[in-house]
């Protein structure tokens, strides 16, 4: 894997997002429950942004 850039995955987590847009893990939940980024909660109650989401803008 190369140094500085994010590895191409399917689904993302609150914390790779907020390294992605440069902002805090707290905020990415904020904006989740906000509704500005569809995600959905894994069975242990992890939110998680799918990458064909967070690629259409």
């Amino acid at each position: 894997m190369s140094r500085g850039r994010t590895p191409v995955k399917d689904t993302y987590s609150t914390h790779d997002v907020a390294r992605i847009c440069c902002v805090t893990p707290t905020t990415v939940i904020r904006w989740i429950e906000d509704g500005l980024i569809p995600a959905f909660k894994t069975v242990g109650g992890h939110r998680r942004v799918r990458r064909a989401t967070s690629s259409s803008a």
